[in-house]
């Protein structure tokens, strides 16, 4: 989360300084300016306190709508917002021009296994538990009906990931979560390894993304 804070906050800048300048390019610079000190600022009191924790932009837009999914959607859409314009910015700078550039991502995408299918999980999920992944550079997999694709709207997410009880404390906070009670069960995988034969799919860092 640190890491993303101050890369959004770069990156915020580098749009509000764009050449053409225009005021949705302020204005969006400003915004996403503003969003990445809030995520930095989160993640710093995440690190030292040991405790998920949400950004000022989420706890807003909560209060506002009364619903953290809707934040945590909107929250997750300003960051990938951010890592979008990067990889704008740096297919235009490595093609030496201005222009509009077109680039690839060496991303494979996550590993599927015991009759899983990616598609079990929505866009919006995927994405959300592949930027956590990718900010604390640890492997993160699915398991149960989530990974099977028996779940309905009220089932838990489960997940098997290793680390420190840190680090599973804040994917407590942090991962998709069912819509009833915690709406979420976290296993050490240390503990409670993965069996090869069981659904999952698995979440890999992306080189050079992780903390």
């Amino acid at each position: 989360m640190l890491l993303a804070g101050i890369g959004a906050t770069t990156e915020g800048a580098s749009l509000g300084a764009s050449t053409p300048v225009s005021a949705p390019m302020v204005i969006g610079g400003a915004v996403l300016t503003v969003h990445g000190a809030d995520t930095f600022s989160a993640g710093l009191r995440q690190f030292i306190t040991g405790q998920g924790t949400y950004t000022q932009t989420s706890n807003a837009i909560t209060y506002l709508t009364g619903s953290r999914a809707i934040a945590e959607g909107v929250d997750l859409g300003l960051n990938v917002s951010g890592g979008l314009y990067a990889g704008y910015q740096f297919g235009v700078r490595a093609a030496g021009s201005t222009a509009t550039a077109t680039f690839a991502t060496s991303e494979t995408g996550p590993i599927v296994g015991g009759g899983a299918s990616l598609e079990n999980l929505s866009v919006a999920t995927r994405a959300r538990i592949q930027v956590w992944v990718d900010t604390h550079g640890t492997n993160v997999t699915v398991v149960g009906s989530r990974a099977r694709g028996t779940a309905d709207a009220f089932s838990d997410y489960d997940y098997l990931i290793g680390g420190t009880s840190r680090l599973r404390a804040s994917a407590k906070w942090q991962l998709p979560k069912g819509a009833v009670g915690p709406g979420i069960d976290v296993f050490n995988e240390n503990d409670f390894p993965l069996v090869p034969g069981k659904p999952h799919i698995i979440f890999l860092p992306r080189p050079g993304q992780g903390e």
